[in-house]
């Protein structure tokens, strides 16, 4: 006997548990049965149960598995059953695991053990639409639209999913190459072209052309006129005919100019205008050299311009006819470099720039004062006067002190950047050479300059 089980009279009294009874004679084979024993005050009931999913569209070999959930989660016996309403369309096992077999809609149902409550989900199988295929189908002519049914049906189970009516436009006319017939006289042309899939279709056209000189005659050969034929019907091509009906005009001749430049010469050509027949050549020299006159100037105030002369490759100086010379600037007063543009016409092209200068001229002192100052002696005034320098420039210089002779003087004179010279108090008696440095900075027009200048002072 299994523990905790006593033996009474007429009956056993087990614990909860779960228990395999076999039952069996001498002549039958034992069944063993399972037992679930639960006493009943610990017994708890199902309440409910719920799928995971309410519908689901499958295709036909495809699966899904449902997912029973059985309430409450402690429920004590929470087994349940599963059944297919149509298992054509789709087969249920006893894991919940749905395959779809064939298009249509089938019923999933899940059934507890305990109380027997169910839910359900309902499974599409779809169509599978196959290739489509046409039916009853009508051929198009020329003139006439054809038709037919396009058909699409389920790869699976064969159903006719689809059933569409399509046109096909009419075919049109299959028309052979056009042919084209032209008068005697050239002036009508007549276009024709045939259907190749019903030779009754025939369409044509004859329209008048006009006519244009397209080759002028020349001196020894007739010219040629061109005969144009546009149809109205786009499907004929434009057609075009040469005729040569135009008599010789003869020799018409006029000079041909080829411009001399500065690396090739030109020339003068007889040339008829209607057959390019030349006559005796006359050759123009190539432009040798271009030269200025002078390339070098120095500044003096006035406008300075050099002459330009040109020369052809014989040595020849070449008329200023034949070219403008063109200055940078009109009024070339101040130093600085200035261009020449020579630009050649008539019998010569092409064109050359130069360069000349205007260089600075050397500056000087054009005025000096003072050149000599004499003062009394005095033990307790400095004195003190102005120097003033003139420039050629007419720039404002600066002043230094060079040296003062005797030396004795030199601690007693000084001198301003601006010219000021200070004789200070005490200085002895006797007479100085003051020299000073005069400075000019370079301008435009003038070369910087410096120079000495000396004033002799006299104290008494």
């Amino acid at each position: 006997m299994p523990a905790g089980v006593e033996e009474t009279t007429d009956q056993y009294e087990i614990a909860a548990g779960t228990y395999y009874l076999e039952t069996g004679a001498e002549s039958y084979v034992p069944y063993l049965f399972r037992i679930n024993y639960v006493k009943k005050d610990q017994r708890v009931d199902v309440s409910g149960v719920s799928l995971n999913y309410e519908d689901e569209t499958l295709s036909k070999g495809n699966t899904l598995q449902l997912i029973a959930d059985v309430s409450p989660s402690d429920a004590t016996d929470k087994t349940v059953s599963w059944i297919t309403s149509d298992p054509t369309v789709a087969e249920v096992d006893n894991n919940g695991l749905v395959t779809a077999v064939n298009c249509g809609t089938a019923t999933i149902t899940v059934k507890t053990t305990d109380k027997e409550f169910t839910d359900s989900c309902e499974i599409t199988v779809a169509h599978t639409p196959g290739t489509p295929v046409a039916e009853n189908e009508i051929k198009a002519t020329c003139k006439t639209a054809g038709s037919y049914d396009e058909v699409i049906r389920c790869e699976a189970c064969g159903e006719e999913i689809s059933r569409t009516k399509k046109t096909v436009p009419a075919l049109g006319h299959d028309w052979s190459e056009p042919t084209y017939t032209w008068s005697k006289d050239n002036s009508t042309v007549t276009a024709a072209r045939t259907c190749t899939r019903d030779e009754s279709h025939v369409e044509t056209e004859t329209v008048s052309t006009t006519s244009e000189v397209t080759k002028a005659a020349t001196c020894t050969a007739k010219g040629q006129t061109t005969y144009t034929a546009v149809f109205e019907n786009a499907a004929f091509a434009k057609q075009t005919k040469k005729v040569s009906n135009i008599p010789a005009t003869g020799h018409a001749y006029e000079n041909v100019l080829v411009r001399a430049t500065m690396s090739k010469d030109g020339s003068i050509t007889p040339t008829c205008t209607v057959c390019g027949a030349k006559g005796k050549e006359t050759v123009i020299r190539k432009i040798q050299t271009v030269a200025l006159s002078k390339t070098s100037f120095v500044f003096n105030g006035s406008v300075q311009k050099p002459a330009v002369t040109v020369k052809d490759s014989a040595g020849k100086t070449i008329a200023s006819k034949y070219y403008t010379a063109t200055y940078s600037n009109k009024n070339s007063k101040n130093a600085g470099t200035y261009q020449v543009m020579v630009k050649f016409k008539g019998n010569y092209s092409g064109s050359k720039t130069l360069s000349y200068k205007i260089t600075q001229a050397a500056n000087s002192i054009t005025k000096f004062t003072p050149t000599a100052k004499t003062y009394q002696y005095s033990k307790t005034k400095a004195r003190s006067f102005q120097i003033t320098a003139t420039m050629k420039s007419g720039t404002k210089p600066t002043y230094a002190k060079a040296s003062v002779t005797p030396s004795k003087g030199n601690g007693y004179i000084t001198v301003s950047k601006t010219g000021k010279v200070t004789v200070q108090k005490g200085m002895p008696r006797g007479t100085y050479t003051l020299k000073v440095k005069v400075t000019a900075k370079a301008t435009q027009n003038y070369k910087a300059k410096t120079v000495t200048k000396s004033i002799k002072i006299t104290v008494k």
